[in-house]
């Protein structure tokens, strides 16, 4: 699942709070971005790789708690947004300041496990008709993914229902 944050800075991204909220945000992304190459850096070392310099945040590595759904940002700056290429990661000039640049792979994903006595009242369906989503607090929400009648019953899948290969899906349950 998606750190809470992710879910903020796509509002942000979308307009909510216009330049100021990413101006406000700037200085946190960039420093998460410092502290999550540094811990990239570390673990390449400990694996003995060298460190290429290449501005890997470490998501390449075995030991990366980063998931493989990415989103992408690129927040143009403003003139008073300061800052330095070093700080922001790949940034670049123009009309308006600093482009910052950054992932969701900023965030480590929130892994863990719930009892939840009411969704386990859910069968699996490779087709399910609706899916869990958990929107950053201890609640799940049970989203519909279709048009469901009266009396149709609610099924979510218990794997990654959008794998192509059956076999896998199976061996999967």
């Amino acid at each position: 699942y998606a750190h809470p944050l992710i879910y903020y800075i796509q509002e942000v991204d979308q307009g909510r709070g216009g330049d100021e909220a990413k101006n406000k945000l700037r200085p946190m992304l960039e420093s998460l971005r410092d502290a999550r190459l540094k811990r990239a850096s570390a673990v390449r070392a400990s694996a003995g790789e060298a460190d290429s310099g290449s501005g890997s945040d470490g998501a390449d590595s075995d030991s990366s708690d980063l998931e493989d759904d990415e989103l992408h940002f690129s927040w143009p700056g403003s003139a008073s947004s300061g800052g330095g290429r070093g700080r922001a990661g790949r940034a670049s000039r123009d009309g308006r300041g600093e482009t910052f640049e950054f992932s969701s792979r900023l965030f480590p994903p929130l892994k863990g496990y719930g009892l939840y006595s009411r969704l386990s009242a859910c069968n699996h369906s490779c087709d399910p008709s609706a899916e869990v989503v958990f929107a950053g607090s201890a609640k799940l929400l049970l989203v519909a993914r279709r048009a469901m009648a009266a009396g149709d019953e609610v099924c979510i899948s218990y794997i990654d229902h959008e794998e192509a290969d059956k076999e896998e899906r199976q061996q999967g349950l």
